[in-house]
């Protein structure tokens, strides 16, 4: 069975993999002919893998974040990386590569693990309107009516513990909300 900090190693793992070779090079400080050039495009790559965990609830201590919100560290966390196995990363030889993206990928990884709390994300479709109509966030049901309401003929009641997301099945709802189940008795509701 797969745990999370395998989920997460191996999300970073594929990120680095399938970046393209300009990109890669850019990163390890190398232009097109593999000579030494000032390092670029660290940034995007921070950006790339941040958006990579949006299928997981993020916690710093107790505040819920954004995928994109990790940005910065994950930025951080790249600058801290040794530029020869930046570079070992876009050796000729795959193996040599390969065994240098996922030292990388476990590097980053245990920071992200250290600093933050993984929760993968349980996907509910319940509506957020009230007949028809887009409720105001001062107007939305209790976070346990929340959970209970669906439009599905035969829905149930989600029972288990974490983080559950919605997306609104309405045209130009752009209302995204994220709950936590915890307790048996009711659920806190999160506006995104």
């Amino acid at each position: 069975m797969r745990t999370l900090e395998d989920e997460i190693g191996t999300a970073i793992e594929v990120d680095l993999a399938v970046m393209p070779p300009h990109q890669r090079r850019a990163y390890a400080g190398l232009d097109q002919f593999r000579r030494p050039v000032e390092v670029r495009g660290v940034q995007e790559l921070a950006r790339g893998i941040a958006e990579s965990f949006g299928a997981f609830a993020i916690f710093d201590v107790e505040t819920v974040l954004r995928s994109t919100a990790i940005a910065p560290f994950v930025m951080q966390t790249l600058y801290t990386i040794r530029l020869e196995l930046r570079r070992a990363a876009c050796d000729r030889d795959r193996l040599k590569a390969e065994s240098a993206r996922k030292e990388m990928a476990r590097i980053i990884s245990a920071a992200l693990l250290a600093r933050y709390h993984f929760e993968p994300l349980k996907h509910a479709r319940a509506s957020c309107h009230q007949i028809g109509n887009r409720p105001s966030s001062s107007s939305l049901a209790p976070a346990e009516e929340a959970i209970d309401m669906s439009d599905e003929l035969g829905a149930k009641p989600h029972i288990e513990a974490g983080p559950y997301v919605h997306y609104c099945e309405h045209l130009g709802c752009t209302m995204g909300w994220l709950w936590f189940r915890r307790r048996p008795v009711g659920a806190e509701l999160v506006l995104l």
